[in-house]
């Protein structure tokens, strides 16, 4: 099986637009526009051997926060083990002291430049 990546964006722009970077990359995604779906899938994937390289979560979906997204992930999984990118339309600077306490990534703001995906996909590539 390829690389794995998750998509937790309730934008269908943003998703499309990360998930045509990543096929070009070679990496396969799945997209959920609800974090409880996400969570779900993770250890399902992981038991089949297919779990994810990376996540890239909204900060602010209709049913729930990127935050409480990464809150559950991170008590079955490491930053090292799961890569997490925060994707926001919120100034980076407004979002930070939230979620400095946690671990994750990176915070990308939308609308998203194709340079940093490029660069994310290339060190997902590399490392993984």
């Amino acid at each position: 099986m390829g690389k794995l990546v998750y998509i937790i964006e309730d934008d269908p722009m943003t998703q499309m637009l990360l998930k045509t970077m990543l096929n070009q990359a070679s990496i396969e995604s799945k997209i959920f526009s609800d974090f409880h779906t996400a969570i779900e899938e993770i250890d399902k994937d992981k038991e089949n051997q297919n779990f994810p390289v990376a996540i890239f979560s909204d900060f602010m979906m209709p049913q729930g926060d990127g935050l409480d997204f990464l809150h559950q992930l991170r008590e079955k999984y490491t930053t090292e083990q799961l890569p997490f990118y925060f994707i926001t339309g919120v100034q980076k600077e407004l979002i930070e002291p939230f979620v400095e306490k946690f671990e994750y990534n990176e915070i990308l703001n939308k609308p998203i430049q194709s340079e940093q995906i490029r660069k994310i996909v290339n060190s997902l590539i590399e490392v993984r």
